[in-house]
């Protein structure tokens, strides 16, 4: 049984994904005649609100991935050091933290995933510190459903792995 990346498993199936078996969190394709099964990719949520939380897991379900919710980042810290992250989603604030603790976290997590950052609000000065510290990018509300799942998709296609980007002073 051969295995694939998750990111090539979206790159290759995010749009066949409805139509395949899906099995306690495994899409099984079936291509070239031989069963591949991998991992669905996983996505971490942390929105402290429960619509935006709602809309996202709705959204995500939509590309059939594993999805974990979370209101906060001490749910969030326990997802990702048990479970292998693909990306997190999270709010800029938290109730007990922000987007930059988050970002801490990934370096900590065992998949080192990449970091969409939440926000209704949007300002040159955040995107900019976003993207210097390392996160893929801004997912903005409000979205169409069709650009919320391009910038997703986007993210995962690439790994999103942006360690080598981050400043140093961060990983301290």
């Amino acid at each position: 049984m051969a295995t694939q990346s998750a990111s090539a498993i979206l790159e290759d199936h995010v749009e066949t994904w409805s139509e395949t078996e899906r099995h306690s969190g495994l899409v099984t394709t079936a291509s070239g005649g031989a069963n591949n099964t991998a991992p669905l990719p996983c996505v971490a949520i942390a929105v402290a609100s429960d619509e935006d939380r709602s809309r996202l897991v709705e959204l995500l379900g939509s590309l059939h991935v594993d999805v974990t919710a979370h209101k906060n980042l001490k749910t969030l810290r326990g997802s990702l050091l048990r479970d292998e992250v693909d990306l997190v989603i999270t709010d800029v604030t938290l109730p007990d933290g922000n987007w930059v603790d988050v970002l801490r976290l990934t370096l900590d997590a065992s998949s080192s995933p990449g970091i969409l950052v939440h926000s209704r609000v949007i300002n040159d000065r955040l995107w900019s510190e976003v993207l210097w510290r390392g996160a893929y990018d801004m997912l903005i509300a409000p979205y169409s459903s069709r650009d919320g799942r391009e910038i997703i998709k986007s993210a995962l296609r690439t790994g999103c792995v942006l360690a080598d980007r981050r400043p140093a002073g961060l990983r301290q």
